[in-house]
């Protein structure tokens, strides 16, 4: 049996609240990482979008509309993918919603470059 997950030893509570304080801190710094580095795949993901729907616009407006609420649509669960980990990690909901929002914005930086 693994001693991490059966200890053999006999602990007090304070070398307890340590150990799991400890485990705390190192699972909020995974989040964190998780948090930004999903922010930065999004980010990746977001700036060819905004190109096509510029395309979508330019070709039709019609269909510019029509992607550009699909589009939006679409980012809702990617910002709760990025905002929920770092909420979570820093319990700073500002923080969170910079993130989501930064990974937000190369969308339509990639609008005015296309």
């Amino acid at each position: 049996v693994p001693s991490f997950e059966n200890p053999h030893e006999i602990r007090d509570a304070k070398e307890m609240d340590e150990s799991q304080a400890s485990r705390k801190k190192k699972h909020d710094q995974e989040l964190m990482r998780t948090g930004k580095f999903t922010a930065l795949a999004i980010a990746i993901h977001n700036f060819p979008e905004g190109i096509a729907t510029f395309f979508a616009a330019l070709i039709d407006p019609a269909l510019g509309i029509s992607v550009g609420i699909a589009v939006a649509i679409h980012n809702i669960p990617e910002g709760i993918a990025v905002s929920v980990p770092i909420y979570h990690a820093t319990g700073n909901r500002k923080m969170a919603f910079k993130y989501s929002f930064l990974s937000g914005l190369a969308e339509p930086a990639g609008g005015l470059i296309g």
